[in-house]
């Protein structure tokens, strides 16, 4: 415990913790001694493994290391959720765990695992119904599986049309390709229009 104290104590008395580049480079600089502590040994143990855990994967992902920053993500918040139910507690009472949420929603976000980033952000915004941020996020990655939901109805529309153009006209295959482009026209139609109304109340700058 006093080694994980220790290194606790000289990480954050750093002068420079705050940028997230150094805090990565002090992490890593100790992080056999980090990652070989007992989590389960102490409950301080805990805490410090947590913090420290938690930062390196804000850090990580603040500074571009999207991929990685997710491993430690995926460490850090069930050890807050677990922490929350020890103290027969909601996790979100823990402040920690929003600010992880939030951060790994992002990253999801960036990494174009927009599925993923949006359970995070449904966790956030179910428990927190007034953010805008969280809102507005929600609806950025929902729009953008929209937008790939739509490229499959337009290729539908474009093989539609394809093959109508290459079959006998009054042929079943030429009907059928006929209903199967006016369908997807339609769906990816409509899929743009709702798209259209949902970008129209997002802020700039998602």
């Amino acid at each position: 415990m006093a080694e994980l104290q220790e290194v606790y104590n000289s990480i954050y008395s750093d002068p420079d913790v705050r940028n997230q580049r150094t805090f990565v480079t002090l992490f890593e600089r100790n992080v056999l001694v980090i990652e070989n502590a007992n989590p389960d040994l102490l409950s301080q143990n805990k805490e410090l493994i947590i913090q420290l855990t938690s930062d390196y994967a804000i850090a990580l992902s603040g500074i571009g290391n999207l991929s990685k920053s997710l491993t430690y993500f995926n460490k850090a918040i069930p050890l807050v959720e677990n922490s929350g139910k020890e103290k027969n507690i909601n996790p979100f009472q823990i402040p920690l765990y929003e600010v992880l949420l939030w951060h790994r929603g992002v990253t999801f976000y960036y990494l174009k695992q927009y599925k993923l980033a949006s359970n995070d952000f449904e966790k956030l915004l179910k428990n927190f119904p007034d953010n805008e941020r969280y809102s507005n996020w929600l609806k950025s990655a929902r729009i953008i599986k929209l937008n790939r939901i739509g490229n499959v109805f337009w290729a539908g529309t474009s093989l539609g049309l394809f093959v109508s153009i290459l079959t006998d006209r009054g042929t079943d295959y030429h009907i059928t390709a006929q209903y199967i482009g006016i369908f997807a026209l339609l769906l990816a139609t409509t899929i743009e229009i709702i798209k259209f109304m949902k970008k129209k109340k997002l802020p700039s700058g998602i």
